[in-house]
């Protein structure tokens, strides 16, 4: 008939067949596309690379942390951490059994000659000696940081001898704090600043006698 279309037979022949061929061909793009994805992905996850099973539970878990070492019959008691408090004194400053006590006086920086001997006794009554002993033993520790009054350097020098002929020295300031030094020691062990009686007793020893006098 005149004026009817007819179908190109190349059109309606080719486009059925090309057609399936396009769809698998796309199908199987995206599956590759989608296994590089995934695949970029893993290695990222898992870095520093690793294909085996220990290096995958390692990156995902992390190191497992080794267990701390237990001795048999249980863990083991800690250290104590040393302390810096000191202990109180107990056994005294100067050992007991004397059998004589020098006792020497000194002045201060201002009598003349400076820091010199002024006089000495010698206390050799067993219940005297005793005595100063006691007092001296019975001072309580020197406090650290304490502040001591200006004093004018004068002295107690107390020289102790036992019957195994060794000796004992001890220096006794006779103002300020009272600090007490036994042997060579710079750093004082006792002060009489709460105890003034040992230095009374001391100073006693200097006194003079009763009565005496013309």
């Amino acid at each position: 008939m005149v004026g009817d279309v007819v179908p190109d037979p190349s059109e309606s022949e080719s486009e059925p067949a090309a057609r399936p061929g396009w769809r698998r061909r796309r199908a199987l793009g995206l599956i590759a596309a989608a296994a590089i994805v995934t695949a970029a992905a893993s290695v990222a996850y898992l870095d520093p690379p690793s294909t085996s099973l220990v290096g995958i539970l390692t990156a995902r878990l992390g190191t497992p942390t080794p267990p701390h070492y237990q001795p048999p019959g249980g863990p083991a008691p800690l250290e104590p951490t040393p302390t810096s408090t000191s202990t109180p004194r107990t056994g005294g400053l100067v050992r007991r059994g004397a059998i004589r006590v020098m006792v020497e006086r000194f002045g201060g920086l201002n009598d003349q000659p400076p820091l010199s001997l002024i006089a000495s006794v010698a206390v050799s009554d067993p219940a005297a000696v005793n005595h100063i002993l006691m007092q001296l033993n019975d001072l309580p520790p020197f406090p650290g940081g304490t502040f001591c009054p200006m004093d004018d350097g004068s002295y107690f020098a107390l020289i102790f001898t036992y019957v195994d002929g060794t000796k004992v020295s001890v220096k006794v300031e006779a103002r300020g704090c009272g600090e007490v030094f036994v042997g060579d020691s710079a750093q004082p062990v006792a002060w009489t600043a709460t105890s003034p009686n040992f230095v009374a007793t001391l100073q006693g020893l200097f006194a003079p006698a009763s009565g005496a006098g013309g």
